[in-house]
């Protein structure tokens, strides 16, 4: 366990890894939730996109989007046209009562948009 030490001073210091890890998540969905805010009140007010040390530009971006809904079942269920493939999964849960639980950012309209890339793993 020494190889996965936190080596600073600071949070995270002297706790089990999977202890840091559920801290660290729990601190990057309250980062994420206030990045959606943000970047909601920069769309809403354009005023608000020079700041002193960064400046927001805002611009549209066009793509693609695959419409899966509008395939047929025939085409949708052809196993010749799936592939499973398998990834490793690390999930936490609170051991005991002592456990806090873990903070949930409520989803934001903002929270997924055109210019965010992500992974679609389909669970089977």
């Amino acid at each position: 366990m020494e190889r996965y030490a936190n080596p600073g001073p600071g949070p995270g210091h002297n706790l089990h890894p999977a202890d840091e890890l559920g801290e660290i998540r729990a601190r990057i969905r309250a980062l994420q939730a206030r990045e959606a805010d943000l970047r909601q009140a920069l769309l809403d007010d354009p005023g608000l996109v020079r700041g002193e040390r960064f400046q927001a530009d805002i611009r549209r971006q066009t793509r693609r989007v695959f419409l899966r809904d509008r395939l047929p079942p025939d085409i949708l269920n052809r196993a010749d046209l799936w592939e499973q493939r398998d990834s490793p999964v690390v999930s936490l849960r609170p051991r005991g009562p002592a456990a806090p639980a873990p903070a949930r950012a409520a989803p934001t309209k903002a929270a997924l948009t055109d210019d965010d890339d992500f992974a679609v793993i389909e669970p089977f």
